[in-house]
This record gives structure tokens, sequence and C-alpha cells, in this order.
């Protein structure tokens, strides 16, 4: 019997020369669109608002752009569905690999199939815009003008941080609080999408039968990982050029898989057979190999080579 899920999890892209990246420099985290109820988002941005908005509607075409890389956990002989969407290019990594170098912000996305899980989330987003309204109200009613106005400009435009020296130490563990609140909140976020929905295409879409996981960059106050929110999806589509290129810019903005790791990689996966060669001669002349340096007639090559498989292969054999 065929297994639900698997022991590796597959990258899936549209295009040849995007998988040559990947074989190249690894699997560059790329910002992604994902609506959310509107009343959350509301209260993640107007801090300054004391009520919090109780609306939880959906729209689809607007929400949040955040930085992430998406695996589907369906084994390859499932996923002509998946490809079809997707592209029938990709990678695929050994779950255990991911979990213990990316651990810290990698996880399978939490389906939401009820109203349950939306109003937990609205409730935690209203709960952050409590605390940042107990500051303000603190800084502009009992602060004297001067250090209030440097609390405010420094936190908005160097450091949330930084701004906490200008309060007085009673709120400054409070200010802390928020921050970590903001933080955590948006882990969830990035995890959050409903059972089902209407996807990039327009289409009624069964988002479970995605079975995803993530490694994504919460938005923080101290990180370049930022958030592009509110945004419409055409917005996003607009801009989704620039973000990627200032992703590029980041130490850590790969997934990358050393030499000593190769037993991780579980499939290079092309269109057809006709293109294997490509590939193949691409490894053999490439001097990098999953973000780190190879000698060009290195041994290690072949062990690469020996993953490729194509959709056209699994179609007839199975």
């Amino acid at each position: 019997m065929i297994s639900a899920n698997s022991s590796s999890l597959i990258h899936f892209t549209h295009k040849m020369s995007t998988l040559k990246l990947i074989l190249r420099n690894g699997i560059r985290y790329s910002y992604a669109f994902e609506s959310l109820p509107q009343g959350v988002l509301d209260n993640l941005l107007n801090e300054t608002t004391i009520i919090p908005t109780l609306t939880l509607n959906y729209n689809n075409s607007y929400g949040v752009a955040l930085p992430m890389v998406s695996f589907c956990d369906i084994p390859l002989t499932r996923a002509s569905e998946h490809s079809k969407l997707y592209g029938k290019y990709g990678i695929g990594i050994e779950k255990d690999y991911m979990l213990y170098f990316y651990k810290e912000f990698f996880n399978p996305v939490i389906y939401s199939s009820g109203d349950s899980l939306d109003k937990a989330i609205h409730f935690f987003s209203s709960e952050r815009l409590r605390t940042m309204d107990r500051i303000l109200d603190y800084t502009t009613t009992h602060m004297e003008k001067n250090l209030c106005n440097e609390f405010l400009k420094v936190a908005e435009h160097k450091s949330s941080l930084e701004a906490l020296k200008y309060l007085p130490q009673t709120l400054q563990n409070e200010f802390k609080q928020r921050l970590e609140e903001s933080y955590n909140i948006s882990i969830v976020l990035a995890l959050y999408k409903p059972y089902k929905g209407i996807n990039s295409f327009g289409k009624e879409q069964v988002f479970y039968d995605e079975r995803e996981w993530r490694a994504f960059y919460p938005h923080a106050n101290e990180v370049p990982y930022y958030w592009y929110f509110p945004c419409t999806r055409n917005e996003f589509l607009t801009n989704r050029d620039e973000l990627n290129t200032q992703i590029s810019k980041w130490e850590d903005s790969y997934i990358t898989i050393p030499q000593n790791c190769y037993d991780a990689i579980s499939h290079i996966i092309v269109k057809n057979d006709y293109q294997r060669d490509s590939i193949i001669q691409f490894i053999l002349n490439t001097q990098k190999l999953f973000g780190f340096p190879i000698e060009r007639n290195s041994k290690l090559k072949y062990k690469i080579i020996s993953k490729i498989s194509s959709f056209e292969e699994t179609e007839n054999d199975y």
C-alpha cells in the first residue's frame, strides 16, 4: 500500500533554469502571498486602535507576503496533480535533514477547517494590540513630551529595542512582552492556511491535499526578513521580483546542503527523460553544488546524478 506521506519532502518549481539555480546555490527563500482574515490584518496594522476589530471575513485578494520555502509531503508517485499547479521540476530532501538543521522555523502548515482556529488567531492578534495601547497611552499622558517624541521616533525609524531606554523601567518589561507577542503571533500566521479556498488561479482548491511544510522567516523588529502587508494579490505580483531581489542579499537566504549530507537528497526531478542529459552535464560541469564549492571532477557528483528521476518515468511506471 502506498503511504499517504513520504520520508522526504519535495520542493517544486516551474522552470528548468530555476532547478539549475537550486542545484548550484540551494533553495532560495522567496516571498509568497497568503490571504488572512481581515480582522487579523487590521489588528496587526492598527497599533494605535484602542478597540480591536471584530471582523473575521476573508478576502482572497487581501493578505500578507512573507518569505518562505514550501515543500509538499506527498510521495512522488502521487504528486502528478500537485505538479500541474507548481511545476514538474523539483528537489526532494529528507525530512530528518530539514528538521535537524532548520527546526526552529520549519513546520507543517496548520490547516483551519472551522471558526475556532480563526477566532483563536484573532484573539492573540488583539492581545498584542492591547499591550501596545497601554504603552502608548502611558507615554502620551505621563512622560515628558520630549522623551515621548524621542521614544516614538526611535521606535519607528530605528529599533524598538533601542527605544526602550526612553521608557520608565516599569514599562520596559511590558514593551518586551509586546515584542515577544508580536513575534509569536507571526509564527502562527506563517503556518496558518484554510482547509480549502480560492487559489491563485481563481479556482476552488482543497489546500489540505498539498500537505504543505514551510521553512519561513517570522516577522520581527530586529531582522531584515520583513513581511509585506497589507497588500492585495495584484500588488504582491507587481512587487514580487523586487522583494525577492532583496532576499538574495541576505547571508542566510538559501537552504543549503553540504557534501557530507548528500544522502539527504532523495530526488532531482525533471519533466521528462530527454532533459536528464542537460541536468547531468550541468552537474558535471558546475563548480558549486547546493551552496558549496565542489571540485569539477569530484566523484560526489555521481551521487547527485543517481538521484535524477523524471515525471515521465514515474507516470509510465505507476
